[in-house]
């Protein structure tokens, strides 16, 4: 069977591959590459050889990180030799033909399991860091060598700081090989900060939630060591990022370098399914997500429909229509009272009348309105992908789009949320005036 050419752009957010993210009905277009981790190559594998035969490009996670997890609870945190020992003697044990299936087009390397452990406990990265990282970057370059175009092999790194993205990014430069900057754990930081440190000090007054600074200061880190020591830009996949806004922040940053950077995320999927608080995506008048409940706040008290105008929210409403009417007169006689999460879950007084916003008793209503809000919110990703594509392929275009879609993201988005976004954005413009 022939396999298609894929082909070739400055920013592609990659789903997780799954048969209703792969299968999204007729006219619904395909994305050019998902992600499949591990654990389900063996249900997915199908399904991944189809979409590699028709030119898209295959990511496979190496699920590695969670194992080392379970092995780190056993291991001794404060004792960074005997950690390491245990996570290399396991590693050592996993045979890497295991993880470069043919079915792949790209591959998660070996993990550098104990620095990850030590950033997840709050831990200083210790000073064999870097050595273990160019050991890593040298594995992936003999198997890139090995492997030819057919796979590429990304070295993943664990970083939390500006110093150390930029130290990891110049050893991973030296070696050429691409990059993998997993930025789950900075988009899930609860800290709140009044700085940001990248190669020069930022300060405000009035505290932000760091989340946003903190992946933005490890992607310009990394980029910047890379560039000092390989002379160009890095091939860089940012795992688990799905931010709606983050999207155009970090590909303005990548693509202005010559970067080809590619991103994934299961929140599309964990905001629409799983998550007790369901959000849904907007493109207009920003990238950002709306909490469902909110939507039934203002459709209700405002009369404010939802009225999104993609697919799978025309199919559910169809389906399973809405009955705003209904819902007011529960609200005025419940006292106009503000909703919250709990108004939607299965139980909850509204979750008959927005079907699309909520949790329903009936099973086979639950799994639909899940998979068509997942796909909802890759609809509004795919949208943010390709004006980014399209942007990025005139000089200084993406970057006024980008300050655009910031500055009515904080006029729509929570007042310390919006700060944030503008803040990592000042300071993604500083870092490309500086060159």
């Amino acid at each position: 069977m022939t396999i298609k050419a894929r082909d070739s752009h400055a920013f592609s957010f990659y789903p997780n591959l799954k048969p209703y993210t792969f299968n999204r009905g007729p006219g619904n277009r395909r994305f050019d590459g998902y992600l499949l981790s591990r654990e389900y190559l063996a249900d997915l594998a199908a399904l991944g050889h189809e979409a590699v035969t028709e030119g898209r490009a295959l990511f496979l996670d190496n699920g590695l990180l969670d194992d080392g997890r379970k092995i780190g609870r056993d291991a001794v945190l404060d004792d960074a030799t005997q950690a390491a020992d245990v996570l290399t003697r396991w590693l050592r044990a996993t045979e890497a033909e295991e993880r470069l299936p043919l079915a792949a087009t790209e591959v998660l390397g070996p993990e550098d399991l104990w620095s990850a452990l030590q950033l997840e406990r709050g831990l200083e990265l210790d000073e064999g860091a870097l050595e273990r990282l160019d050991a890593q970057a040298s594995w992936a370059r003999a198997w890139n060598d090995r492997l030819g175009a057919r796979v590429q092999v990304f070295v993943p790194v664990h970083v939390a700081t500006y110093a150390q993205a930029y130290d990891a990014g110049r050893v991973l430069g030296r070696h050429g090989v691409a990059v993998a900057l997993p930025l789950t754990r900075a988009l899930q930081s609860r800290r709140w900060t009044e700085s940001i440190t990248t190669d020069e000090v930022t300060t405000w007054t009035k505290v932000v939630p760091a989340a946003y600074l903190e992946a933005t200061v490890v992607l310009l880190g990394v980029m910047s060591g890379y560039r000092e020591t390989a002379g160009r830009a890095p091939r860089l996949h940012a795992l688990g990022l799905g931010t709606p806004i983050m999207l155009p922040i970090v590909a303005a940053a990548a693509c202005a370098t010559g970067s080809v950077i590619t991103t994934d995320s299961m929140a599309p999927i964990n905001d629409a399914m799983t998550e007790p608080t369901t959000s849904l995506y907007v493109e207009t008048p920003a990238p950002l997500k709306y909490k469902a409940f909110k939507i039934a706040q203002a459709w209700i008290e405002k009369g404010m429909p939802w009225g999104c105008p993609c697919p799978f929210c025309d199919a559910i409403e169809a389906r399973y229509p809405s009955n705003p009417v209904r819902a007011r007169e529960k609200w005025l006689a419940g006292g106009a009272k503000p909703l919250s999460k709990d108004d939607l879950l299965s139980a909850g007084p509204y979750s008959e009348d927005f079907p699309l916003l909520s949790w329903s008793r009936n099973a086979t209503q639950h799994a639909a309105v899940g998979i068509a809000r997942t796909n909802h919110n890759l609809w509004v990703l795919q949208r943010v992908e390709q004006h980014i594509r399209q942007l990025a392929m005139v000089e200084g275009s993406l970057r006024a789009w980008v300050d655009g879609l910031v500055t009515r993201h904080g006029q729509a988005a929570d007042p310390s949320w919006g700060r944030a976004a503008q803040l990592a954005w000042d300071a993604v413009q500083r870092w490309l005036d500086r060159g």
